[in-house]
C-alpha cells in the first residue's frame, strides 16, 4: 500500500453520512440527520445548513449545478435549493 497523508479528520454529521461532492469552494456532506451541510474547502469550516424537508427522512445523494444544491431523501423526494 503507497504512504498517504491525512489532511482533515473532523465530525461531519449526528448519524453516518451518505453522501459528498465537491465544488470549488465547498465540500457538500449529506446524512442520517437529514441535514445537507456545505464545508468551506480552504479551512473546512462549516458555512451553510440545509434542512431538508420535513419527513423526508435521511438525505441519501446530492448534487449542484451552479447555485444549486440538488438532493434526493428517503421519502423518494428530490429536493431544489438556490444557496
Amino acid at each position: 500500500m503507497e504512504n498517504y497523508t491525512l489532511l482533515k479528520d473532523f465530525d461531519a454529521h449526528e448519524g453516518g453520512i451518505l453522501s459528498s461532492t465537491i465544488t470549488p469552494k465547498h465540500l457538500i456532506t449529506t446524512g442520517t440527520d437529514a441535514l445537507v451541510k456545505l464545508w468551506n474547502l480552504k479551512d473546512y469550516t462549516l458555512e451553510y445548513i440545509l434542512y431538508a424537508a420535513p419527513n423526508s427522512g435521511d438525505v441519501l445523494s446530492v448534487a449542484c449545478h451552479g447555485s444549486q444544491v440538488i438532493f434526493g431523501c428517503q421519502n423518494t423526494s428530490i429536493q431544489v435549493i438556490a444557496i
